[in-house]
């Protein structure tokens, strides 16, 4: 868990702005990178206090390409959604990329190969690059 929280990144989204769940959970789709199978979604209370959902978190295999491209795609994802890049953490695990736009952060998580031989007969999830929207933070 904490190489999750070591190579994660806060990125904004929010297709129009919409604060209910519906579109939180569209604007969490749309910033899946092209090419990418969305592998898993969960809503969750990430801002104390604020309605639910507060966080959209989508998991997603994008891992047949190497990283460099798979970030370069989830940027390019995400400008095109009208997301605006706050942010790049590079380690030896993954590139951690985060994003704010109207009201919400995003963050997106891709993992390194080297990540990739530690996952060796975890479940799909466990192991998948992932992204969350959140509002309010």
């Amino acid at each position: 868990m904490a190489a999750t929280a070591a190579v994660t990144a806060t990125v904004g989204a929010g297709c129009g702005g919409g604060t209910d769940a519906r579109s939180l959970r569209a604007d969490a789709r749309a910033a899946v990178p092209s090419g990418s199978r969305i592998l898993s979604t969960e809503d969750g209370a990430c801002v104390e206090l604020a309605d639910f959902p507060s966080c959209v978190t989508v998991w997603f295999d994008g891992r047949r390409r190497p990283l460099e491209e798979r970030v370069r795609r989830a940027s390019e994802t995400a400008r095109g959604e009208g997301w605006k890049s706050t942010g790049t953490n590079v380690a030896r695990g993954g590139t951690r990329l985060t994003f704010r736009r109207d009201g919400l952060t995003m963050w997106v998580v891709l993992w390194s190969p080297l990540h990739a031989y530690f996952c060796k007969g975890r479940p799909a999830k466990d192991c998948a690059d992932q992204l969350q929207v959140v509002r309010g933070a």
